[in-house]
């Protein structure tokens, strides 16, 4: 990793909210057992809320567990009041901590009612993959911004739920959001395709007026043979996306390249969510760890990749209510 892309992973782990009004901060990790192909997905925000509610700044979280040939289980943390960014920063500004689930640059554990969980990594070596161009992070030019500052970990560790405990040893992601609140209605995707090789997407309806009756924005990264592709970090306007459940697409070209991405969500694999906005709306998120994924890219001089996936893709739709 050079000292460049050192210093913006840096930033991208430490703690984001500067104590603005209106923000919602997120840490999530999301991870597949090698082994089972059994998925987890771990969750904790900070939802200040708009100036004037009277409403207190709050921390909380979610862990969710997707065993193969089993329902899937969530349950959430409890939920801590916060007085300042400091005290959320505290000795560790690099890692989410709040009771009953921690999560950073090392590794993440935590404890529910009924589910507990303990998984290590290391991140030192992984170079980050900006979805949405980091200037729009750093500035907040964008309603909500995502970073993924560890796409591809190893992780190792344990999940147990309500004595049944499972050895963990797979892969998966950290990523980071910021802005004023999740968008009018969302589509996000990350997999781990083989050989190092990942792909990252977001594609989303802004809740702002004037932007909420577009199509959705897409914005799509992918990592192939050690090359991100595509090359600008900017939203990729010529795919468009048909959002939905169970099964979702994103189609269209880009930078000479036609791409056709299909996502199924099979409803026994999926969890759903409420969220609360900082300014009170709320949204649901349908989510699996475990979701099956095509991706064919065709280059203009009939050049073809296809990747298969078949319960190893991470996946969810956002909706409102």
């Amino acid at each position: 990793m050079s000292e460049s892309e050192s210093a913006e992973s840096e930033l991208r782990w430490n703690r984001r909210w500067d104590g603005t009004p209106g923000r919602l901060e997120v840490w999530y990790a999301t991870f597949t057992d090698r082994e089972t192909g059994n998925g987890l997905w771990i969750h904790g925000e900070t939802v200040a809320p708009v100036k004037g509610s009277g409403t207190a700044v709050t921390s909380h979280g979610w862990a969710a567990l997707f065993p193969t040939g089993v329902d899937p289980v969530w349950e959430r943390t409890g939920v801590d009041e916060t007085s300042s960014p400091a005290d959320l920063a505290g000795d560790h500004p690099e890692t989410f901590s709040i009771e009953g689930l921690n999560l950073g640059p090392s590794g993440s554990s935590g404890k529910t009612e009924t589910l507990s969980w303990d998984l290590r990594w290391d991140s030192s070596d992984q170079a980050p993959v900006s979805t949405i161009p980091h200037w729009a992070w750093k500035r907040e030019i964008l309603p909500a911004a995502q970073q993924v500052p560890a796409p591809n970990l190893e992780a190792s560790g344990w999940v147990e739920h309500h004595g049944t405990k499972y050895d963990f040893d797979g892969h998966g992601q950290v990523a980071r959001i910021y802005g004023q609140g999740n968008a009018l209605r969302w589509g996000w995707l990350h997999a781990d395709l083989g050989d190092g090789d990942v792909i990252e997407v977001v594609t989303a309806v802004s809740k702002k007026v004037g932007l909420r009756k577009l199509p959705p924005t897409t914005f799509l990264r992918m990592r192939v043979g050690g090359e991100i592709w595509p090359k600008t970090r900017v939203a990729s306007w010529g795919l468009r996306a048909k959002l939905g459940l169970p099964d979702w697409s994103i189609r269209g070209r880009t930078q000479g390249v036609e791409v056709n991405i299909e996502v199924e969500q099979p409803a026994d694999r999926c969890v759903s969510i409420d969220y609360t906005d900082p300014d009170g709306e709320t949204a649901t998120c349908t989510n699996t760890e475990r979701a099956n994924l095509t991706v064919d890219l065709r280059t203009q001089n009939g050049i073809k990749k296809t990747w298969k996936l078949g319960g190893t893709a991470h996946a969810e739709i956002g909706t409102r209510p």
